[in-house]
């Protein structure tokens, strides 16, 4: 059975997805989202040790090398 296919450029914002389906696409596509976990993880444990009222310099200290990729 013959078939067709065509081809359609539509003009698309991203301002008209979310973000939440902007992650999801980059995530199924395999991208690192700027080690978007990582970063949420990190940001996690110094908010738990503030909190807590435990020191947290470290922590961030290790955050901000790593999300700017220099060494102290």
């Amino acid at each position: 059975m013959p078939y067709i296919t065509t081809e359609v450029e539509v003009d698309v914002g991203l301002e008209d997805f979310d973000d939440d389906d902007i992650l999801d696409e980059y995530k199924s596509r395999g991208f690192d989202i700027n080690g978007e976990l990582e970063f949420k993880e990190a940001l996690t444990e110094i908010y738990q040790l503030r909190r807590l009222g435990k020191p947290f310099e470290n922590e961030l200290d290790k955050m901000i090398c790593n999300a700017l990729g220099v060494v102290i």
